[in-house]
């Protein structure tokens, strides 16, 4: 590799440190000692190893005050939408050392970190002349000099071309223990600022700290094992900072510790690479690199500390801990935008449909976001969230809410920057799926989250806060794997404070959410030391709160018109596109209009309805008050219970139930009912009452007569009467 603008080996000294009591082993540190070497080029060289995936990066948040302001505009600017992140990789820990980078087809969206890849390089004429070149001037070659001739041969042109294999599901990981410690080798890259060991340690040490408070001491430590400063191998300035080198950094950080990069994906262990160059563009405005893990696998990290802008580096503490989150598994804590009034969206393939989409790090109160800038040494809290997702939220911390639980559940949230108490709900919906519940004041781990002083609200972004409030959170899978990143994003509302209208992220007492589709919704009924929530669900279990008759069918319901469906237990459906059968239509109107007193004939009306039928007194109502003559057979009359209703028979049994005398339209409103055709008038009774405007079809109004009503259209019919 040949980066450009090259600065030598810089300072030629090499410092390291390991902590007493904290010596890696010999057997950790061992690196491969002997390998085959190659007197001749080959064709093909063995790239197998351990996958190591690299989250996909967007410019740092920065920090510092400069970013929030009072003002802001409530609009979403469409350069915003969808943007642009430096994407992740997908790396190979090969077993000979070096690091790969691969084409992400290569092993598919199931891929995690840890599996085992198994492949090859087939060598292009450029990896040839290469390699040939390493054995023309050093004689034999070993396995891993060949491969990274190969394969800087074209560095930083992406992907590896030539290189074929596929990824195994790694079956050799064991259940994360409950605890673990995490040793950290640390390596600082020389070449830009010069911060000093002591404030690197420090940086490791407040990251230990923030870890073992928000995993509730599942990760007990992150001791420094061992500590190196020196200059990389063809040392530049691009080397450093472009993404695209990450790899070569973290192969020569391994080395440095006598290890190979596989070493730090399943042993609990992070590697973290650190320059201090406040790389900006060279980046793409990254500040951090973080392999995707899982909770207690260890993992690759590269940050620059530079982007302090000549403050502490403590600053950066909020920085380290945000990669090592993605060691971990978890994604970004992302914010919710849409445009219009709307504020949340259906997910496809991990994404939010139109009109929305995710400001990526949108997230202000959550270490995983924009958080990852305040606080100094005491980055904010982990949102809850994302810790209940990794399995780190301590027993009694979130409560699961359903609806079985009732139609009005309260309950009252400590602080989620506190280490104690109910900090969470789960709220679970069979329509529009699950979302947290958190408040946020700015106590314990939060302290240090930066607020305007004397604002009432403040925006940030392209969303507008409050120092406390509570939150909605949508948990997703980001990245590659259904598993592999555990991220969530904010679902702010849109609220008026102190005459500004905006999508806010945090919600004071007298607001509400509901998340798209959903027949949850919570409302904040008080905010202090503590937030009181509520959480409404509609009374049937597949009729959200957005449905587009979800007024009416709930009505249905507050009006004890309609006690629905047993779905299970408590829990009762409406199932609004089923068609309405003759027996619930009498049901109905029996409860909407029939008389308390009223006594039902001891002899049937109709033959097919026996005095013990389940709506015996409601059918025999409707025959007594003239709303229905039944059906005249062979047999005598009857009323066919189950038999669906038509159109035509809802308009008659409705004209009749009014005491209507309107004697038809002169003029058809409907291009499929004409004068003197049966229940004309009744029809177009329904179209100049209001309770009906038709079906548009092929721009022609029509009636549909012989179709039959469904549960939803009954319930948007029977609502437009009473109203």
């Amino acid at each position: 590799m040949d980066p450009e603008d090259s600065e030598g080996e810089g300072d030629p000294a090499e410092r390291e440190t390991a902590p007493a009591g904290e010596l890696p082993t010999e057997d950790d540190d061992a690196a491969e000692s002997e390998s085959e070497l190659l007197t001749e080029v080959p064709e093909i060289l063995p790239v197998s190893g351990t996958l190591a995936i690299v989250s996909s990066e967007g410019a740092h948040p920065g920090f510092g005050e400069s970013a929030w302001s009072t003002g802001g505009s409530a609009e979403p600017e469409e350069e915003h939408e969808g943007a642009e992140l430096t994407p992740g990789r997908v790396l190979v820990a090969t077993d000979s050392g070096p690091l790969v980078e691969i084409d992400p087809a290569l092993v598919g969206a199931e891929a995690l970190s840890g599996d085992r890849f198994e492949g090859t390089l087939t060598l292009d004429a450029t990896a040839q002349a290469a390699v040939e070149a390493e054995i023309s001037e050093s004689g034999p070659v070993a396995v891993e000099d060949a491969i990274e001739a190969a394969t800087q041969a074209e560095a930083g042109a992406g992907p590896v071309a030539g290189v074929v294999g596929s990824a195994l599901p790694n079956a050799d990981v064991a259940a994360a223990p409950a605890k673990k410690s995490h040793g950290v080798d640390l390596i600082f890259f020389t070449g830009g600022g010069n911060p000093s060991d002591a404030s690197l340690k420090k940086l490791v040490a407040d990251t230990s700290i923030y870890w073992n408070g928000q995993s509730n001491g599942a990760i007990s430590g992150m001791p420094l094992s061992a500590q190196k400063r020196k200059a990389p191998t063809g040392n530049s300035r691009t080397l450093r900072c472009d993404a695209r080198y990450t790899d070569n950094l973290w192969t020569q950080g391994a080395r440095a510790f006598g290890k190979n990069p596989d070493s730090y994906l399943k042993s609990g262990r992070h590697l973290v690479v650190v320059v201090d160059d406040d790389c900006g563009a060279l980046s793409g405005n990254v500040a951090g690199w973080g392999t995707i893990g899982s909770l207690h696998s260890g993992g690759l990290v590269w940050i620059d500390t530079g982007v302090r802008d000549g403050g502490d580096v403590s600053l950066t503490t909020g920085l380290l801990a945000h990669e090592i989150g993605h060691n971990l598994g978890l994604g970004h804590g992302n914010s919710r935008i849409c445009t219009g009034n709307v504020t949340d969206a259906q997910m496809r393939n991990g994404r939010p449909v139109s009109p929305c989409w995710d400001d990526e790090y949108g997230d202000v109160y959550n270490v995983m976001g924009k958080g990852s800038s305040f606080g100094g040494s005491k980055p904010v809290a982990l949102a809850i969230s994302q810790k209940h997702q990794l399995g780190i939220a301590p027993a009694g911390s979130v409560r699961t809410v359903q609806a079985s639980g009732g139609r009005s559940q309260t309950f009252t949230l400590q602080p989620g920057g506190g280490n104690s108490g109910l900090r969470g709900l789960k709220v679970e919906s069979p329509t529009g799926g699950t979302f947290y519940v958190e408040y946020r004041n700015r106590t314990g781990q939060d302290a240090g989250f930066y607020t305007v002083p004397g604002a009432s609200y403040y925006y940030y972004g392209l969303n507008y806060h409050q120092e406390r409030g509570v939150r909605v959170l949508k948990p997703f899978a980001q990245g590659y794997g259904a598993s592999a990143a555990k991220a969530s994003t904010v679902i702010p509302i849109w609220d008026t404070v102190s005459g500004t209208k905006g999508r806010f992220q945090t919600m004071r007492a007298g607001t509400n959410s509901t998340p798209w589709y959903n027949t949850a919704r919570v409302s904040v009924v008080s905010v202090g030391s503590t937030a009181v929530v509520r959480v409404d669900f509609t009374p049937f279990i597949d009729v959200p709160y957005a449905h587009k008759f979800g007024k009416e069918i709930n009505w249905m319901s507050s009006a004890k018109l309609s006690t629905g469906i047993n779905a299970g237990g408590s829990l009762r459906k409406y199932d609004p596109k089923s068609n309405v059968t003759r027996e619930a239509m009498a049901a109905f109107l029996y409860r909407l209009e029939a008389p308390k007193n009223y006594q039902a004939p001891k002899k049937s009306p109709f033959t097919d309805v026996p005095t013990s039928h389940k709506f015996y007194k409601e059918i025999a109502w409707m025959y007594t008050s003239g709303l229905s003559t039944g059906i005249k057979t062979a047999g005598g009359r009857t009323y066919a219970p189950k038999s669906s209703v038509t159109r035509e028979a809802m308009a008659a049994f409705i004209y009749r139930l009014e005491g209507s005398r309107y004697a038809g339209a002169k003029t058809s409103p409907f291009a499929d009912m004409k004068p003197g055709q049966k229940f004309y008038k009744e029809v177009t009774w329904m179209y100049s009452s209001g309770l009906s405007t038709g079906i548009n079809k092929n721009g022609k109004r029509i009636y549909n007569p012989k179709g039959k009503v469904t549960r939803e259209a009954m319930a948007a019919f029977i609502y437009r009467l009473k109203h």
